[in-house]
């Protein structure tokens, strides 16, 4: 009997493949409905493009995320003020 790992191996291997013949197969039929029409868009810059987006969404996020903690850092400084200060008070 083989050991999981071995078997993860080669469903991993087989998988693989098997994505390596569909991309294969797609751009098979793609380069020969193609004929005539106008070159397709380049590849690397289209994910260059959407990383670059990507990037941009999750920095916009990050910042608004980041204020949002300041936020509540600032709100929580001043309830703990105000609770220091009845306590004192009592």
């Amino acid at each position: 009997m083989t050991a999981p790992t071995d078997q993860l191996t080669d469903i991993t291997k087989r998988s693989q493949e098997a994505v390596t013949t569909a991309v294969r197969n797609w751009t098979d039929a793609v380069q020969s409905l193609s004929g005539n029409q106008p070159a397709l868009p380049d590849a690397h810059a289209l994910v260059n493009t959407y990383f670059d987006f990507a990037e941009k969404a999750l920095s916009v996020q990050r910042e608004a995320v980041q204020q949002v903690v300041s936020a509540g850092l600032k709100a929580t400084e001043a309830v703990k003020d105000q609770a220091s200060k009845v306590t004192a008070q009592v």
